[in-house]
């Protein structure tokens, strides 16, 4: 959870290739890292970037917010956040421990 205006970090670096709005996931982000692995950040208040903007890692790319399923639900401020390898979700938790989150 998070508090409305906290900011969102790319956890790679990376392309942005989608930086629109969803109904479900409101505003959203996805950046692509290559090697065919892709991190989405949703429910954003707002975004500070465009599709095709380069980003680095602990670049703010975002803020938090309650767009999208989450405007309509009680559910407190948050981010959605998932890691996409090969097109398929994949346990974020699982990387840290592993040591894949790197630069």
């Amino acid at each position: 959870m998070g508090e409305i205006g906290a900011p969102v970090y790319a956890v790679r670096s990376g392309r942005v290739v989608k930086a629109d709005y969803h109904p479900g996931y409101g505003n959203f982000i996805i950046i692509d890292h290559g090697r065919d692995e892709e991190s989405l950040y949703a429910h954003l208040k707002g975004k500070e970037v465009r599709r095709g903007d380069r980003v680095h890692q602990g670049e703010e790319i975002g803020i938090i917010g309650k767009t999208g399923n989450a405007r309509r639900r009680a559910i407190l401020p948050h981010l959605h956040f998932e890691w996409i390898e090969k097109g398929e979700p994949v346990d974020p938790t699982s990387l840290v421990k592993e040591g894949k989150v790197r630069r």
